[in-house]
């Protein structure tokens, strides 16, 4: 961990351009900028642009909670990356989300689900988003993804980690969702399942994907 102590390294420090500071501090851990930050509040820009605690599987929600009530910078803040951080509730993560204002990058996968209905509401407000990840929730229906075309139609980069096998069903509802993703250049597909598969199994799962995605591109 990187701990500062004396005022006179602060003061140097200080006397930096903001643009080095950040150069520096991205081969920090965002434990050790959080430490930072928490120490001494006027470095909180080095919390700015970039979140990252995807897979931080050892942080507890009392660290979270407390890292995401600090005076971040919510509003330079552009990408946001809770990938499986499963002590956060659904309540968190709306929570968290609200306060960011020019996100364009937001990863949920491996995550809470969320119904299509949660998600409209979460992702509405983000007008710059362009890449997106989350848990596919099987219960979505095709008829209801298009409550979601106005945030969809913007995405460049799309990631769906499924939590169980892949099904018609799933087929249906992804091929309506890249359908809508007018924009997208880049689609990731994760299965993943409890249950031991073969590996022919899975290749016929992210085959249906693939082929679903070539299928909804648009002509010409």
């Amino acid at each position: 961990m990187l701990c500062l102590k004396m005022d006179s390294r602060v003061t140097y420090l200080q006397m930096l351009p903001e643009e080095l500071i950040l150069h520096i501090c991205r081969y920090l851990e965002i434990e050790d900028k959080i430490l930072i930050v928490k120490e001494y509040k006027m470095f909180n820009y080095i919390l700015a642009r970039k979140l990252e605690f995807g897979g931080r599987y050892h942080l507890s929600k009392v660290f979270l909670k407390s890292a995401f009530k600090m005076e971040i910078r919510w509003d330079l803040v552009e990408e946001l990356n809770l990938t499986s951080c499963y002590c956060l509730t659904r309540e968190d993560i709306f929570a968290i989300v609200k306060k960011t204002k020019h996100l364009k990058a937001l990863y949920l996968a491996d995550t809470k689900t969320f119904s299509l209905e949660q998600l409209g509401r979460m992702l509405s407000p983000l007008s710059q988003l362009t890449r997106l990840s989350l848990t596919y929730d099987s219960l979505y229906q095709e008829a209801e993804v298009e409550t979601l075309r106005e945030c969809l139609e913007r995405l460049e980069f799309c990631f769906l980690f499924f939590p169980t096998k892949g099904s018609t069903h799933s087929q249906r509802v992804l091929n309506k969702f890249l359908s809508l993703m007018t924009e997208l250049r880049e689609l990731w597909a994760h299965c993943f399942t409890e249950q031991l598969e073969s590996a022919g199994d899975r290749t016929q799962d992210l085959w249906i994907w693939c082929q679903a995605f070539r299928a909804a591109r648009p002509r010409g």
